[in-house]
């Protein structure tokens, strides 16, 4: 009796473990986590180059927008992707190196028989970056294949800027139900096609010289165009949102020293998200933003 209670009980205790197995299974392809919450997914679709520093030796890293931003999202545990080219060269092997090393999808990342984009960059003595000239390459020409949207329409989140290869697929990943990130950057006003592309855009980040009145009649209009929020960054001055009913102002992080201040916004930008992806408020969204920028311009590369 006591054998075949014994057996029973490994019986059962295999039982669960398998029933266990599977339901794991289908819960890690439905994206659900252990505390029931859903796995956020988040893509960038855009321009992606190595930057280059001149007066340092040649110093360099892969970089973007939305490459730096996602590198910072994925050493959070966030599932990343990155759709974007590079060439058959040496900056284009460490791109994917750096994917690989922080466990970003690099399946859409195309090779194409173009020298991988780089930006020559110079450091100042006050540890602040010029960007002196961005040569194109692969970047020139590229544009997104059919694959690559029907890929994008699998992430909650699609990251993206003026590099113009998402503006004719921004309304169909929408209606897929993708949320869009824009960054405006410095240039919004010097784009004609901005205003237009707001009426696609979920969460809209902006970078401005300093807090005043014009600033918030701009996030006021672009907000009124479709973004759920407009985010302004003021460099050391801090961080302001509007959503469409009032403003939440932030100041910064203090960095413990400025090593590099690359980064610097799109590390802002992965912190407020991941704070919105994990549903904290506004002002949460803005302290986890500010400090890891912090953590970041005390460091050289920018994730």
């Amino acid at each position: 009796d006591i054998h075949q209670r014994m057996v029973r009980n490994d019986q059962l205790t295999a039982l669960f473990l398998y029933n266990k197995m599977k339901l794991a299974l289908i819960f890690q392809k439905l994206g659900i986590t252990k505390t029931g919450g859903k796995t956020m997914k988040i893509a960038t679709a855009g321009f992606t180059c190595v930057d280059n520093y001149a007066n340092l030796d040649n110093r360099h890293y892969p970089a973007g927008n939305g490459f730096d931003a996602l590198v910072n999202l994925a050493k959070m545990g966030v599932e990343c992707a990155v759709v974007s080219a590079v060439g058959p060269d040496k900056y284009g092997e460490e791109m994917f190196e750096v994917l690989k090393k922080y466990g970003v999808d690099s399946s859409h990342l195309h090779v194409l028989p173009v020298e991988t984009s780089f930006m020559i960059m110079e450091m100042t003595e006050n540890n602040d970056r010029v960007h002196v000239k961005n040569i194109p390459g692969v970047m020139d020409d590229f544009e997104l294949t059919r694959d690559d949207v029907e890929f994008l329409k699998g992430y909650d989140y699609v990251h993206t800027e003026f590099s113009k290869v998402l503006y004719p697929y921004l309304a169909e990943l929408q209606e897929a139900g993708c949320k869009i990130i824009f960054d405006l950057s410095t240039s919004y006003e010097r784009h004609t096609e901005t205003e237009t592309l707001l009426r696609n855009i979920d969460y809209a980040f902006m970078s401005y010289p300093q807090r005043d009145e014009h600033v918030k009649e701009l996030m006021k209009k672009y907000q009124s165009l479709g973004p759920t929020l407009v985010v302004a960054t003021f460099g050391e001055d801090g961080s302001l949102v509007w959503d469409g009913k009032e403003f939440y102002s932030a100041g910064i992080t203090p960095a413990e020293k400025v090593v590099n201040t690359v980064g610097a916004g799109d590390s802002f930008l992965a912190g407020f998200m991941h704070g919105i992806m994990t549903g904290k408020s506004i002002p949460e969204c803005q302290k986890e933003g500010a400090d890891l920028s912090a953590k970041i311009v005390a460091m050289f590369d920018p994730y």
